[in-house]
């Protein structure tokens, strides 16, 4: 791959998992530092096992981190990460504003 070049099918992939705004719901809320399955449920639109779902999506493509703390497993974000969530919220502002102005 040449340096500065964009890894077309790699950045699609991570495209995919942030399609639901759910799991950019939990990566926002993982912005706040590392929690586990059950402090993510609160105030999520699902339930618990499509909370489980969209973190294993995310894990699975790299945007999220997972631990085993004695019984339980918790969720963090790199700082990369939670700096995406921040570019991809401006973004959304910017087309939307453009969207508006059209």
């Amino acid at each position: 791959m040449q340096s500065g070049k964009l890894s077309t099918a790699r950045s699609a992939g991570l495209l995919r998992s942030l399609s639901s705004a759910n799991r950019i719901e939990l990566l926002d809320a993982l912005r706040e530092g590392p929690k586990n399955v059950g402090q993510l449920v609160t105030g999520y639109p699902g339930c618990q096992s499509a909370v489980s779902k969209d973190l294993q999506i995310l894990h699975g493509c790299g945007l999220v981190s997972r631990e085993k703390k004695g019984q339980q497993v918790v969720y963090s974000i790199s700082p990369v990460v939670a700096r995406l969530c921040i570019e991809l919220d401006a973004v959304a502002r910017c087309t939307l504003t453009i969207q508006m102005r059209s």
